[in-house]
């Protein structure tokens, strides 16, 4: 990420809570090696989708990740273009803008924590898999994001 200046980064924060994610999506598990059961893969993801390419262009500058257009659900909506990125560049990006997150601040912290395990396991000396503790944790992790994620009215008991 591309050092940005303190007002920058509140307004990226203030757009990813208003037209972002960041969300834990699940992968394909790969096969298996000998002796190891197949496991659920997750990655990091924080995106923004809007209309104003010009804004998108300068996040993607700042921060780097991906930019494209999106397919056009109908020729009466204008073009919306999605800005994503993944993993080690979302949890640097994340890092940057986390003070100023407000609406987002619970998912961030998932993601962060969910990084921790990632970057703590990758030093396994049996490299084996990951190890069934950590498995549960992401597994957890991963119902939580989409828990805070999930659209519509939030019900709670009283």
């Amino acid at each position: 990420m591309v050092s940005c200046s303190i007002p920058d980064l509140a307004y990226i924060a203030g757009f990813l809570d208003g037209e972002g994610t960041i969300t834990l999506i699940r992968l394909p598990p790969k096969k298996p090696k000998a002796r190891t059961p197949y496991e659920s893969r997750y990655q990091l993801n924080v995106s923004l989708v809007n209309t104003n390419k010009d804004i998108m262009v300068w996040i993607h500058s700042l921060v780097g990740g991906y930019l494209h257009p999106r397919r056009q659900l109908s020729v009466k909506h204008k073009v919306a273009w999605q800005w994503y990125c993944n993993n080690s560049v979302a949890e640097d990006f994340i890092h940057q803008i986390y003070p100023w997150l407000k609406i987002k601040k619970g998912q961030a912290e998932i993601a962060l924590k969910f990084r921790e395990t990632v970057n703590s396991s990758r030093h396994t000396p049996d490299r084996l898999g990951t190890p069934p503790a950590v498995q549960e944790i992401r597994d957890t992790m991963y119902a939580s994001i989409h828990v805070l994620n999930k659209k519509g009215p939030l019900c709670v008991s009283v």
